[in-house]
């Protein structure tokens, strides 16, 4: 039993953390969510343009 116990402190933090990230996003529209994502790909794309210069 202790090991559980462990075990679930050992997780603890990224269980909250977990429901940070949800109360975040709790009032999100599909709207929200759609602008969230273009802005990932733009930052992605962004991020690793040169990626495909390396590689040929």
């Amino acid at each position: 039993m202790d090991a559980n116990v462990m075990l679930y402190r050992e997780h603890d933090d990224d269980l909250s953390d977990f429901a940070k990230r949800d109360a975040k996003y709790a009032n999100y529209t599909q709207k929200d969510f759609d602008a969230e994502f273009e802005k990932f790909k733009k930052e992605f794309a962004e991020k690793h343009k040169n990626d495909e210069s390396i590689s040929k």
